[in-house]
């Protein structure tokens, strides 16, 4: 989940456009859309459409797979691709695989309750985590599971999408609950645990949202909507620092500093390596208030 640095130098011009069945409730929706090696844009609609385009947003094909009842349900789509391989999993059950150069199914499975997480792939399998905070390996081949690991469930039930990352040996995820598990990538054995939460707090996990993890020279960057941002060993799942720092957006990192976005609308720069704040400024602070 980290991103790179990039270099822009165009400029911003509105080339094209292309419409699609708007989303029930957008501004609450995580919604996502992928891009392929050459460029290519993948996304879905409010009704389950998958749409490949190219990057001039000229439809390059169209599927769905979805039966008029669960078209109703507005399904929420997630995405990961590897090579010729689109991985989809919903907020119904359902995962499936579809040719990414064609879009057609090569197969298509249900689980025993909805996915709310990213899609990770590593090699021929891919991982998701599911509502009952259980992250499951599944082979890409034919779907079927491979291995599976339960973490502490709850019966109150956060729309907090799970954030997944893998580094060479570990799949590290963070359940709505907001303990840290590395697992074993290839059979699922833990590693580690780390709890950000204390007991305290549980009650207020329905309305707790975490930041995406960033994985970052063996430390993981995560915070979260209760004032919280911590800096994690990624080897060993210890805690290198923690800032009051309120934000559930990915931070960008460029060499020793840390970039966040507050919740209320500061930019703030952190030193990585011990966590002191070095600035922060408003950035909504020369805008009015409409826009």
């Amino acid at each position: 989940n980290s991103n790179k640095i990039l270099n822009y130098s165009g400029n911003l011009e509105n080339l094209s456009t292309f419409k699609f069945s708007k989303f029930d409730n957008f501004n609450i929706i995580d919604t996502e859309l992928v891009y392929t090696e050459n460029g290519n844009i993948i996304l879905s609609d409010g009704k389950g459409t998958i749409y490949k385009l190219n990057n001039n947003l000229k439809l390059i094909w169209k599927k769905n797979y979805y039966s008029k009842k669960e078209k109703k349900l507005s399904p929420i789509l997630r995405f990961a691709v590897k090579n010729n391989s689109l991985i989809v999993a919903d907020n119904l059950s359902n995962f499936y695989l579809v040719d990414h150069l064609n879009g057609q199914l090569n197969w298509k499975k249900k689980n025993t309750t909805s996915f709310n997480s990213e899609i990770k792939i590593y090699k021929n399998y891919f991982y998701l985590v599911d509502y009952e905070n259980i992250l499951k390996c599944f082979s890409i081949s034919n779907g079927d599971l491979v291995w599976q690991y339960q973490s502490e469930n709850t019966l109150i039930r956060s729309n907090n999408k799970i954030s997944i990352v893998l580094d060479d040996e570990n799949v590290i995820f963070l359940n709505n609950l907001g303990d840290l598990n590395a697992l074993n990538l290839k059979n699922g054995n833990l590693k580690w645990q780390t709890p950000t939460r204390s007991s305290s707090f549980l009650e207020n996990t329905f309305d707790l949202i975490y930041s995406d993890l960033v994985l970052n020279k063996k430390t993981i960057y995560f915070s979260n909507n209760k004032n919280e941002f911590f800096s994690v060993n990624s080897k060993n799942g210890n805690v290198n620092w923690s800032q009051n720092i309120n934000s559930i957006n990915r931070v960008s990192i460029i060499d020793k500093l840390i970039f966040v976005i507050s919740s209320e609308g500061f930019l703030v720069i952190i030193e990585k390596n011990q966590g002191n704040i070095i600035r922060s400024n408003s950035i909504f602070r020369n805008l009015k208030i409409k826009n």
